[in-house]
């Protein structure tokens, strides 16, 4: 798996499910190669040293982090323009931090995955490729979703399991209203960003077609 981190993101308690990704599979060849990336809010100020220390402090990651690039643009790394052009499917811009690539042994770019879809979530198809079985490229997308600092974990609210269509399936146990009834804070509200408690909130369509409305349009 070929992921763009970021140390100070919204997306960033996923270095956990990395982690345990990859403490789970790595005997069988799985790897994570992550690459920490400045180009979206500036969410990534530190040096790789920073960061490998940031990953294993936090999320005892032990997997390889490498320098710092960029994902798009004219000065993307070679890497990242392979991993859109590979696969006919996923050519566009990187849209935030935390987009995955799953990479077979053949060294082809298989499966792209949205900021949104938890590293979890890939475990299917990271037993597909590791056992030897074809994997019919694709893009998992989030549906209606953009990324700013203020966004929350867009599949926080996932059950876990995917619609046909590759969105998850959200929870409709609560409303927006039930967790904040202050206009005001609908404006500034931030949910926790680490902690076993982020895989735990539920939120709906409605809170998020707001969202959409409300913040970043566009990347």
């Amino acid at each position: 798996m070929v992921v763009n981190v970021a140390s100070n993101s919204s997306l960033t308690p996923q270095y956990e499910e990395l982690a345990t990704l990859y403490d789970k599979y790595s005997a069988k060849g799985f790897e994570v190669l992550a690459f920490p990336c400045d180009q979206f809010g500036h969410q990534e100020p530190g040096t790789r040293e920073d960061v490998v220390k940031f990953a294993k402090d936090q999320y005892a990651a032990e997997f390889s982090i490498f320098d710092k690039v960029n994902v798009n643009g004219t000065r993307s790394h070679a890497l990242f323009e392979f991993l859109k052009t590979e696969n006919p499917e996923s050519s566009e811009n990187i849209e935030w931090n935390f987009t995955k690539f799953l990479v077979d042994k053949n060294g082809h770019a298989v499966g792209r995955y949205d900021p949104g879809v938890l590293p979890s979530m890939l475990e299917k198809d990271v037993n597909t490729l590791l056992d030897g079985r074809t994997l019919t490229r694709r893009r998992q997308k989030v549906k209606s979703m953009r990324y700013d600092h203020r966004m929350v974990q867009p599949v926080a609210a996932s059950t876990g399991e995917l619609k046909a269509d590759g969105a998850p399936a959200w929870s409709t146990s609560e409303t927006y209203e039930d967790l904040h009834q202050n206009t005001e804070e609908k404006k500034l509200y931030t949910p926790p960003r680490s902690g076993p408690g982020i895989s735990r909130w539920s939120r709906t369509t409605q809170y998020w077609n707001w969202a959409k409305m409300k913040w970043m349009s566009e990347v």
